[in-house]
């Protein structure tokens, strides 16, 4: 298989540049599902990278104990409770350009089928980033889920540890052949977490590879701003192939940039960062 390299150049050419008559409408409508009553910080930060890289509109739904809290930090995102009945959350979801669930999403099994089964009912297809808890929850039963979420376009967000669950630990991860080969199984794109990550993308022989990362990056809730980072950039661009390799050499070179004059990096420092770095990057 051959390899890309995710560098600062490779970046460049994949930021767009906005009109001057650009207007929200045109970047997308990322929804972000998560944050139960013990994990809102979760949720709230990857709604903060949402926000911050660019997306038009960002809605959260998340328990309601998380609404203040969330407000007071990011009022540019809308706030809905998560267990409202079906008629009114489902057509929230038909607006989605983009929907992100899992940060903080604990694990209820129960709560999880519910979601899988609102993603199956909506009306289009949409882009579906699957992180954290969320991911437990689907390696439980890979297939029964993959069959549900068939219309959508699905990124995989796993550490190697949820790479192991995910696998049912017969794929090493370390395995690109076989990787590729289960990515096509399920027409999932996979994102896989590590000091060097790695994407992979259904029907392509190139896997990307991420230059960029530091060690003051292992701090909890770096993976819930990849999460939102995603959410946001491929609101706007949603060929995949471009978005999630924009979207995790982003979050990776703002930390680095950071990192530079900061031992620990904190998760709200890279979101914070993104819009100045995506505009030096059109320089």
């Amino acid at each position: 298989m051959k390899t890309q390299l995710i560098t600062r150049a490779f970046l460049t050419q994949l930021i767009p540049e906005r009109d001057q008559d650009s207007y929200k409408n045109q970047f997308g409508h990322v929804v972000l599902v998560g944050g139960n009553e013990q994990m809102g910080g979760a949720i709230q930060m990857a709604a903060r990278g949402s926000v911050n890289a660019g997306a038009g509109l960002t809605t959260i739904l998340s328990d309601k104990s998380n609404k203040t809290a969330i407000h007071t930090v990011l009022p540019e995102a809308m706030f809905m409770d998560w267990n409202l009945y079906f008629d009114t959350l489902v057509p929230h979801l038909n607006k989605a350009t983009v929907i992100v669930i899992g940060p903080g999403f604990g694990l209820n099994p129960t709560r999880f089928d519910q979601y899988m089964m609102y993603l199956e009912e909506t009306k289009e297809s949409k882009i579906v980033v699957i992180d954290a808890d969320a991911l437990t929850q689907l390696a439980k039963d890979v297939d029964k889920y993959a069959k549900q979420l068939e219309k959508h376009q699905v990124i995989l967000t796993p550490h190697l540890g949820e790479w192991q669950k995910l696998s049912q630990q017969q794929i090493a991860d370390y395995d690109d052949r076989n990787i590729q080969h289960w990515v096509e199984k399920y027409d999932f794109h996979l994102v896989l977490k590590s000091h060097q990550t790695r994407i992979f993308i259904p029907q392509t022989d190139t896997i990307l590879i991420n230059t960029f990362g530091n060690p003051g990056m292992s701090i909890g809730g770096m993976g819930d701003t990849l999460a939102g980072i995603l959410g946001g950039v491929t609101a706007q661009i949603t060929h995949l192939s471009s978005a999630i390799p924009l979207a995790v050499g982003l979050h990776s070179l703002a930390a680095d940039k950071i990192y530079e004059t900061h031992y620990v990096v904190k998760p709200t420092e890279v979101s914070d960062y993104l819009p100045k770095l995506m505009n030096q990057l059109l320089d």
